[in-house]
C-alpha cells in the first residue's frame, strides 16, 4: 500500500484515538515505522504532517506507552523532521499543533526524555510565538534536570538568539529554588560575556532577563563574580535594564501582556541593583557611580510618566504595579529627591489613592511598596493634606495592624511597619486618625522592641492610647520605654518622646 493509502488510514485511526479511553489499545508498532519512513520524506506536504501530528499526539499522552522504545524513536524522527525542515512554510503554519504535541510528550513522565528534549528544545527555540517560548518554560519545569543538560549543550556549542531564548525558561529555574546557584553558573558567564557584543533586541533581553533573575535569587556578590571573571563591567548591565525600562514603558505600554515578565524583573533587579550601590555593598568607580545615576533618572522619569496617567481599570498586573512603585521610592529615598522638584508630586499622590482603590483585596502588598515614598513626601504639608484627601492613611494603618506582630520575627517587615507609624505620626500632627482610635492594640505583646517604641508612639502622638487601659499597664510600658531609653543605639530620641508624652522624665 503507498504512503498516501497509508496515511489517509492513519488520519482516520487519529480520530479514533482521540476518543478512545485507552489508546494504547489501538497502538500498532508497524504504523509507527510507516510514519518514520514518510517522515524521511523532505517534500512532505502540510496536511500530511497534520495527519501525522493528529496520530502521534494521543499516543504521547498515554501514560501506558511513555516507556515504549518504538514510539520515542518515532517522536525523536518527527522532532528531527521538523527541525529539518523548520523553515518551510508547512511546517511554520503548523507550529502551535506541534506545540500541543510537545505539551504532551513533556506532560507525560517518561524514562529517558533527555534526547527527545533536545529535539523539542531545538524546535521550540527557533520558532517565533508565544506558545512556543510557553512550551519552552514549561519544559523547562517539567524536565528541570534534563532541561538544563540540553541547554548547556546547545549554548555551549554556539550562542545564538535562538540559543539564548532557553535562557528565559532557565529564569525560571533560578527563582523556583530548586538548584544551588553553582548550577547556573555556566549559563550567567554566557549571558554576561554576551552583553557587550549583542546587537539583536530579543537576544539582549533574554540575556539581561535570566542576569536579572539571578540577581534577585542569589543576589548581587554572586553575579558580581560572573561579571568579573569575564571581565565586563557591570555598569553595562545597569544601563541597559534602564535602557529597556525606558523603551518598553515608552514604546510599548499597551502591549504589556508580552514584556510584562522581563519588565517585573528588570525592575525589580534596579531594585536591588540601587539600594547595593548606594549601600556600598556593590562598589563602583566614581564615574561609574555618576554614569549609573544619569541612567537611573531617565529611567525613574519614565516610570513616573507612566505612573501619572491614569491606572487602567481592568487586567491589572499587580506585579508590576508593586515592582514600579517600589522602585520609584526606593529611587526617591536613596536620592533624596526634594518634593520642590518639577515632578508632580500632587498627581503623583492622586493616582496612588486610584490605584489603591482599584486594588480588590487589602491592598497591604501594595503599601509595603508604596511606603518608602509616601515617607520622602511626609516632609511637605501640602502632600500630608493629600495624602489625607485620597485616603492613603485607611490603607496605612489597614497594613500596620496586619503586619505589627508578624514583624516581630522579620527584620525586613519591621522597617516596613516602623516607616508606616512614621508616615502615620507626620499625618496625625494635621488630621484626626479615627481608625487608630478603634485599633484595641496591646503593646506589650509586641515583642520587637523598636516597633514597640514606634507603636506606642504613634498611638501617644496621635491621642489614640486607649490600649493602656489600666495602672498596671501604664506601669509596665513605662518601665519598658524606661529600659530601652538607655540603649543608645536604638531609637534612643523616639523612646524618650514617648516618656515625656506620658509625663515621665
Amino acid at each position: 500500500m503507498d504512503s498516501k493509502a497509508e496515511l489517509a488510514r492513519l488520519d482516520e485511526l487519529a480520530d479514533k484515538l482521540r476518543s478512545a479511553n485507552d489508546a494504547s489499545a489501538l497502538f500498532n508498532p508497524s504504523d509507527c515505522q510507516v510514519v518514520s519512513d514518510v517522515l524521511k520524506k523532505d517534500d512532505l506536504s502540510g496536511s500530511d504532517l497534520t495527519t501525522i501530528i493528529n496520530y502521534v499526539t494521543p499516543l504521547a499522552l498515554c501514560k501506558k506507552l511513555s516507556s515504549n522504545e518504538v514510539l520515542s524513536k518515532l517522536l525523536e524522527d518527527l522532532y528531527a523532521f521538523c527541525n529539518r525542515s523548520s523553515s518551510k512554510e508547512s511546517v511554520k503554519e503548523r507550529a502551535k499543533s506541534i506545540c500541543s504535541l510537545s505539551l504532551a510528550v513533556v506532560e507525560t513522565p517518561r524514562g529517558s526524555v533527555e534526547s527527545l528534549l533536545q529535539g523539542i528544545i531545538l524546535f521550540h527555540s527557533h520558532v517565533i510565538i508565544p506558545e512556543a517560548q510557553q512550551l519552552l518554560e514549561y519544559a523547562a519545569v517539567n524536565c528541570s534536570r534534563s532541561f538544563l543538560s540540553v541547554a548547556k549543550k546547545a549554548l555551549d556549542a554556539n550562542v545564538t538568539t535562538a540559543s539564548c531564548r532557553l535562557l528565559s525558561p532557565l529564569g525560571l529555574l533560578v527563582v523556583s529554588s530548586k538548584y544551588a546557584s553553582s548550577e547556573f553558573d555556566f549559563f550567567l558567564r554566557v549571558a554576561v560575556s554576551s552583553l557587550p557584543k549583542t546587537v539583536c533586541p530579543e537576544q539582549r533581553r533574554h540575556c539581561l532577563g535570566f542576569i536579572g533573575s539571578c540577581f534577585l535569587q542569589f543576589g548581587s556578590e554572586f553575579v558580581l563574580s560572573s561579571f568579573q571573571s569575564c571581565h565586563v563591567n557591570l555598569l553595562i548591565f545597569f544601563t541597559l535594564v534602564c535602557v529597556e525600562v525606558r523603551m518598553i514603558l515608552e514604546h510599548h505600554s499597551n502591549d504589556m501582556e508580552r514584556y510584562g515578565d522581563f519588565l517585573g524583573c528588570c525592575l525589580n533587579s534596579l531594585d536591588i541593583a540601587l539600594e547595593d550601590v548606594c549601600s556600598g555593598a556593590v562598589e563602583l568607580s566614581p564615574d561609574d557611580v555618576i554614569a549609573f545615576h544619569d541612567a537611573f533618572k531617565a529611567t525613574s522619569n519614565s516610570i513616573i510618566e507612566y505612573l501619572l496617567s491614569p491606572p487602567p481599570k481592568e487586567k491589572i498586573d499587580w506585579m508590576l504595579v508593586r515592582s514600579m512603585w517600589r522602585l520609584l521610592g526606593t529611587w526617591l529615598c536613596e536620592t533624596s529627591v526634594s518634593t520642590n522638584s518639577q515632578i508632580d508630586f500632587k498627581l503623583l499622590l492622586d493616582r496612588t489613592g486610584e490605584i489603591l482603590k482599584l486594588h480588590k483585596s487589602p491592598a497591604s502588598d501594595l503599601v509595603n511598596c508604596l511606603l518608602p515614598m509616601l515617607f520622602q513626601m511626609c516632609s511637605t504639608p501640602d502632600l500630608l493634606d493629600k495624602m489625607h484627601d485620597n485616603g492613603i492613611h485607611t490603607h496605612v494603618i489597614h497594613f500596620l495592624k496586619l503586619n505589627v506582630f508578624a514583624a516581630d520575627s522579620e527584620t525586613k517587615s519591621s522597617v516596613q511597619v516602623i516607616l508606616a507609624c512614621q508616615v502615620l505620626v507626620f499625618l496625625s500632627q494635621k488630621h484626626l486618625l479615627p481608625e487608630l482610635d478603634a485599633w484595641d492594640v496591646d503593646v506589650l505583646k509586641i515583642t520587637n522592641d523598636d516597633v514597640f517604641i514606634h507603636v506606642t508612639r504613634l498611638l501617644l502622638k496621635s491621642y489614640s492610647d486607649q490600649s493602656i487601659k489600666t495602672a498596671d499597664q501604664l506601669m509596665a510600658v513605662i518601665e519598658r520605654l524606661n529600659k530601652l531609653s538607655l540603649d543608645s543605639d536604638g531609637f534612643h530620641d523616639e523612646c524618650i518622646e514617648a516618656l515625656s508624652m506620658l509625663k515621665v522624665q
